[in-house]
């Protein structure tokens, strides 16, 4: 499973969707809204991938520790250290 993910550079707001085009979508509304100081502050090279190969426990865990470091935390993962 691929995720899709942006994030600002203090990190202080990520944007997570299921899908590129959902990405692209509140990209391209977010830039016109202007909710942001900085015109078109995001663009489709902004984006990146969360992937998660298969779904058990294992990798949905990894998943969890790679979110928590995307959002700027850290989350101990023992198990899959071993």
């Amino acid at each position: 499973m691929k995720f899709y993910y942006l994030e600002d550079d203090d990190r202080l707001n990520i944007q997570m969707f299921t899908t590129k085009k959902a990405a692209l979508d509140w990209i391209k509304n977010v830039n016109v809204a202007d909710d942001y100081d900085n015109d078109n502050i995001f663009s489709e090279l902004d984006i990146q991938i969360l992937y998660v190969p298969h779904a058990t426990k294992k990798s949905i865990l990894s998943a969890f520790a790679s979110v928590s470091t995307i959002v700027g935390n850290s989350l101990d993962t023992p198990e899959l250290y071993k």
